[in-house]
């Protein structure tokens, strides 16, 4: 919340704002990495847990994506880009780039919870 203007003017929305896009939508999320999750029945596809100020937003990152995006993907505080899919009103977000959110000193030391 304390870079959320920041954020905002760089396009980035809140976990709040990603669940009510419709599906189809590119966004930008950034939030702390909660957990990772790459189950051995899912051909290599991980699952992101981020959380914000607002909430919690839901990944889907594809082998291909991973690769490409290791380093951002595994950072503490990453800005996921991709687009929104809802079905029964689940919210996921297929990730199609990320980076890595500078804050400088605001950066929080803190780790995910990373399940192979």
């Amino acid at each position: 919340q304390f870079v959320r203007a920041q954020l905002r003017s760089r396009g980035v929305l809140s976990a709040e704002d990603v669940r009510r896009c419709p599906a189809g939508t590119e966004v930008a999320i950034a939030g702390l990495a909660i957990t990772r999750q790459r189950p051995s029945t899912a051909k290599g596809i991980m699952f992101i847990t981020l959380e914000d100020e607002t909430g919690l937003a839901n990944f889907v990152v594809m082998p291909d994506t991973q690769a490409r995006y290791r380093n951002a993907i595994m950072a503490h505080v990453p800005i996921l880009r991709g687009v929104v899919e809802s079905e029964s009103g689940v919210v996921n977000v297929l990730v199609k780039s990320a980076s890595i959110l500078q804050l400088g000193d605001q950066t929080p030391a803190v780790r995910s919870r990373n399940f192979r």
